[in-house]
């Protein structure tokens, strides 16, 4: 494992572990900076599955079973399918999902510099 994958790992895990997010959220767009997409993904799910395992491990009186069902009723439609697409029909994400997240998270000006670097290549800041 490389050392920027073992670091970035190691940093979403600790925010991840005291926040509930931050392997997918904040390690996605990081290595997708030098890695590919398949492979990012093929780090980041068993490691967030891993903590949020962990986390749910609890008494079972106090968990709320239909929430559950309903949120992965939710979401995990949308993730297969979209992961079926992405590794059949080849498309390059990297670049939507990277200026989408730091479009949403930068200062104002830097919003601008994103707006305006998607604009020139095509592309639209997704909104």
């Amino acid at each position: 494992m490389s050392p920027d994958i073992f670091w970035v790992v190691t940093a979403t895990a600790v925010a991840q572990s005291f926040f509930g997010v931050g392997v997918l959220l904040f390690g996605t767009p990081l290595l997708l900076l030098g890695h590919d997409f398949i492979q990012v993904f093929g780090v980041l799910l068993p490691v967030s599955l891993a903590i949020n395992l962990l986390q749910v491990v609890r008494p079972h009186a106090v968990m709320d079973f239909a929430l559950y069902g309903r949120i992965l009723g939710y979401t995990l439609p949308p993730i297969a399918l979209f992961l079926f697409l992405i590794t059949r029909v080849r498309i390059d994400i990297g670049l939507v999902v990277e200026a989408t997240f730091f479009g949403r998270i930068a200062p104002e000006p830097y919003r601008r510099i994103f707006a305006g670097f998607l604009a020139a290549s095509g592309l639209a800041l997704l909104r």
